[in-house]
C-alpha cells in the first residue's frame, strides 16, 4: 500500500524561524517513511517517521546520531530545535520519529539538521473530520478479525511463513472482554516497503515476553485470487481503521481506548512503549 519517497534530492535555499537564509546539503535528503498526504491531523499529537537517505536516493541503514527538527507554518515555529534519537532495533533501517501537535490544517515546513546538513521537508497536516482514519484517543474499533477458527472470507488469514500465532481470537473479543488490545495491520507476502514481516515478528516477541495479548489482521482478503495485488480486495480490518497504508499497529487500553498508533515505520523499542501505555 505505502511506498517510502524522498522528499528532496536537490539543493535549495530554505528560510529558518530568524529569516537567515542557509543552503541544503545535496549529500543527504529525508524520505518520508508516512504517506505525504491525507495522514496527519490538527489537534492531536502525530508521529511523523523519517528516514535518511544518500544522494542517490539509497536510505542509510544506519544513523550517526539524532536528528534536530524545526517546524514552522507560516512563518511561526511550531517546534524548534527536538533532538530526535534515531531507532532501529530489529529492522532493516534506521528512522527518527518526530512527535507533535500541528495546531492547525496547513503545510509545514521542516528543517531537519543531519552531520551538518539542513534537510527540508513539507507536512500536509488536515481537519480532523476529512480523515477516517482511526487516532489516539478513539475508540478501538471492535472488528471481529479472522481466527484460526472463523476466516471470515479472508483467505488466508495470515501470509507470514510459517503462520503466526496472533490469530486465536479476535479483536472484538478482546475488547469485549476489557483487556487491553493491540492489532498489528498488516501484510508480510505483499507489503511494499519489506517492513511488516520484521514488525510482525517483532510484535511476536514482544507479546510472549510481556505475556500480553496481540492480534494480527491481514490487508487484503482474496491476494491469491488475483494476479496484481492492487486489484485484491481489502479485508474488514484496515477499512474499519481507515487505512490507506501498512503497517500499522494500534494500541488501547481497558476502556477500549486507543493510546497509540506507529504508522509504516517502527521497531522493537517503540512497539514495547506502545503496549506498556496500555497498562496490564
Amino acid at each position: 500500500m505505502l511506498g517510502l519517497a524522498a522528499c528532496s534530492n536537490n539543493t535549495r535555499t530554505s528560510t529558518d524561524p530568524s529569516g537567515q537564509s542557509s543552503t541544503t546539503d545535496p549529500s543527504y535528503n529525508l524520505a518520508y517513511g508516512f504517506p505525504p498526504s491525507d495522514f496527519a491531523v490538527a489537534g492531536l499529537e502525530q508521529r511523523f517517521p523519517f528516514l535518511v537517505a544518500d544522494s542517490e536516493g539509497v536510505y542509510l541503514s544506519e544513523l550517526a546520531g539524532p536528528l534536530e527538527f524545526t517546524v514552522t507554518l507560516g512563518g511561526e515555529t511550531v517546534v524548534e530545535g527536538a533532538e530526535v534519537t534515531p531507532r532501529q532495533q530489529g529492522v532493516p533501517r534506521a528512522y527518527v520519529p518526530l512527535r507533535f501537535t500541528p495546531p492547525e490544517p496547513g503545510i509545514y515546513d521542516v528543517i531537519a539538521e543531519y552531520e551538518g546538513a539542513e534537510l527540508p521537508a513539507n507536512i500536509e497536516v488536515v481537519d480532523r473530520g476529512t480523515l477516517a482514519l482511526v487516532q489516539v484517543g478513539d475508540a478501538m474499533p471492535s472488528v471481529a478479525t479472522p481466527t484460526v477458527d472463523e476466516h471470515r472470507g479472508v483467505e488466508p488469514i495470515c501470509t507470514r511463513d510459517p503462520e503466526c500465532p496472533l490469530h486465536q481470537t479476535s479483536l472484538a473479543s478482546v475488547i469485549a472482554a476489557g483487556e487491553p488490545s493491540a492489532v498489528l495491520v498488516a501484510s508480510p507476502a505483499y507489503c511494499s516497503t519489506t517492513i511488516c514481516g520484521p514488525v510482525l515478528d517483532l510484535l511476536i516477541e514482544e507479546v510472549a515476553a510481556a505475556d500480553r495479548q496481540a492480534i494480527h489482521a491481514e490487508v487484503y482478503a482474496n491476494p491469491g485470487a488475483v494476479d496484481n495485488i492492487v486489484d485484491a480486495t481489502l479485508a474488514p480490518t484496515p477499512e474499519a481503521f481507515g487505512l490507506t497504508y501498512e503497517p500499522a499497529l494500534f494500541v488501547a487500553d481497558r476502556d477500549g481506548r486507543v493510546v497509540d498508533r506507529l504508522d509504516a515505520v517502527f521497531d522493537q523499542t517503540e512497539i514495547s512503549d506502545a503496549l506498556a501505555k496500555a497498562g496490564r
